[in-house]
């Protein structure tokens, strides 16, 4: 709520000064709403500013734990010969060696089968539009009617149906439909037909072993309705009449685990079967492929949702004559190679469960003798990138902190969250430990000039020993000090959800909400002592007006009176003095 002033519109010579006296008592009543207003501007800019220092952070904690986790895996890396055989990464705490990869004779895949026979039109998808026209002239009025296989390839051009004679009714237009589809042949072929209900407006359109779908054409009834047919649009599928079993009754097989599919009544077709055994939940999935060509291009294909050898069949009248109708020809494949020599199976691509702390990702085969030679060692050009990383995130904390400190201080001087954050940063650049090798972040090349600023020096970090590196990389992975112990600090104040940021946020959030109700509420109070005090000027103003307009009459009379008695008037001393003297 605003308030909006108001203009005062008297009758007396003293309106101007009314008017100030109600934009000053107005002024004055607002002075505790501009300084809420203010307030909560400031903590709008407050929020933001909090909101920027924990997103930074956030950073410097993800880098910390950049450098925790090297100290964990000792900043091991796997190289591979040919990685377009196999890669590798290290997880855990590889020690250094080399594997050698040799036979690869599969990569494990998925099971896959493919119908040995083809279905003619498994689905087709009838689209209609609006019927179209002149609303006055109802019998010009039509439907554009396509029908189109799966793959969207036209079966029978769009024919356009006149209501003509047989009236603007559902029971009319559905009689041309179903002369339009017997017209192309296509009626035959998919058993489609379309059924009127002229109560309900309604037309369904079905075709054998399918469910039927129905276009609203919005209740007409006859001819003379000007209002036309209701605007439909849209795509159905219908499923074709050929069967897929013998008896309605088959059993899929995947991986020695038998489950038996009934089809229930219009389902024994290929559509119907699809939906069925994707409705077992076991392990696979089914999908109708359309080649497009020949007259039965339809084919379903049944794929297993996980990797590995497996047995994947699918038999008709498993109690009777038991007719694989699936192909055989991939029942999918495990990883098989050798290791150092060792055969290895594994179902999968990834392997991570053969060397302690290494995944092999296997991406193809191997020809006939060939080897690939996967290589772990220490890199610590990881380690030095990761102490750069954090060098530019924590100079961009130290950025945001620094402009809230000293003279020129922004809005969250002397807020707690600087001063956590001051004293987390000090933490970090004085922790270390005791014992071999590098044990604290300096010994690793970080300096800090007299502003603070944090750098990376590549030279001391060159010159470090392995023996200095491999202490390092038990620092920086120690729970108690060094990155891994100091990471929660960050954490604990720019997490989203139990921070101390978003703590100090929900309390600007309460405070801004507060002061929103009290700004209301002051501003209705100020708008009616408004109205009120401007009522009453109005009062004044007209009792002044007509005080002064008797005044005049007074005064008139009073000079009109002399001027009959005297001859003269009264209201000038200089000349009423001369004519006594005269007189």
């Amino acid at each position: 709520m605003s308030i909006a002033p108001l203009t005062f519109t008297g009758v007396s010579s003293f309106s101007n000064d009314f008017q100030t006296i109600l934009s000053r008592a107005v002024s004055i009543a607002q002075l505790p709403v501009t300084a809420m207003t203010n307030q909560q501007t400031d903590i709008q800019s407050e929020k933001m500013l909090a909101s920027n220092l924990s997103a930074a952070i956030s950073d410097m904690a993800s880098s910390l734990g950049n450098l925790a986790a090297l100290g964990k895996t000792q900043g091991m890396a796997a190289t591979s010969t040919n990685s377009s055989i196999v890669t590798a990464t290290a997880s855990g705490t590889p020690g250094s060696g080399t594997y050698t990869i040799s036979n690869v004779t599969s990569v494990a895949r998925v099971a896959s089968e493919t119908s040995l026979a083809g279905y003619p039109g498994s689905r087709y998808s009838v689209a209609y539009t609006p019927l179209t026209g002149d609303a006055s002239t109802p019998d010009q009025q039509s439907l554009t009617f396509t029908i189109s296989d799966s793959s969207g390839k036209p079966q029978i051009a769009t024919v356009n149906l006149s209501a003509g004679a047989a009236g603007l009714n559902a029971t009319g237009v559905a009689s041309a439909i179903n002369t339009a589809l017997q017209a192309t042949g296509i009626a035959a072929l998919m058993g489609i037909t379309a059924v009127a209900d002229s109560g309900a407006g309604t037309i369904s359109f079905s075709g054998s072993g399918s469910s039927t779908f129905s276009v609203d054409f919005g209740g007409v009834t006859g001819k003379d309705n000007t209002g036309g047919f209701a605007s439909v649009q849209g795509t159905q599928q219908i499923s074709s009449s050929t069967p897929v079993s013998k008896t309605g009754t088959l059993e899929l097989n995947l991986g020695g685990t038998k489950t038996t599919i009934v089809l229930g009544a219009g389902k024994n077709n290929l559509a119907g079967l699809a939906e069925a055994i994707n409705g077992l939940n076991a392990g696979v999935t089914a999908s109708v492929l359309t080649t497009g060509t020949g007259s039965a291009p339809n084919y379903l294909t049944v794929s297993a949702n996980q990797t590995g050898l497996t047995t994947l069949s699918l038999v008709d009248d498993p109690t009777g004559a038991a007719t694989n109708i699936l192909s055989a020809k991939n029942q999918g494949a495990n990883t098989v190679f050798q290791l150092n020599g060792l055969d290895v199976t594994k179902p999968s691509t990834t392997v991570s469960d053969v060397v302690p702390g290494v995944t092999f990702n296997f991406n193809g085969t191997t020809a006939s003798g060939q080897t690939v030679d996967v290589a772990l060692a220490s890199d610590r050009t990881k380690l030095s990138a990761a102490l750069q990383d954090l060098v530019t995130k924590y100079n961009t904390v130290s950025s945001q902190v620094n402009a809230q400190i000293g003279p020129a201080a922004g809005l969250l001087s002397g807020n707690p969250l600087i001063v956590e954050t001051r004293q987390a940063m000090f933490s970090l650049v004085n922790s270390s430990s005791s014992g071999d090798g590098v044990q604290s972040l300096t010994e690793l090349g970080i300096e800090l000039d007299n502003s603070g600023k944090m750098s990376f020096n590549s030279a001391t970090f060159s010159a470090l020993s392995d023996t200095q590196i491999a202490g390092a990389y038990r620092f920086l992975g120690s729970k108690s000090v060094g990155p891994a112990a100091m990471q929660a600090q960050f954490t604990q104040l720019s997490d989203p959800t139990n921070g101390a940021i978003k703590a100090q946020q929900d309390q600007w959030d309460a405070t801004d909400k507060r002061l929103t109700t009290q700004v209301t509420d002051l501003t209705a109070r100020i708008n009616a002592m408004q109205a009120s005090l401007e009522s009453k000027l109005q009062v004044a103003d007209t009792l002044l007006a007509s005080m002064a307009s008797t005044q005049s009459m007074l005064t008139a009379t009073i000079q009109s009176l002399n001027f009959a008695s005297y001859g003269y008037q009264m209201n000038a001393p200089t000349q009423s003095s001369s004519s006594s003297s005269g007189g």
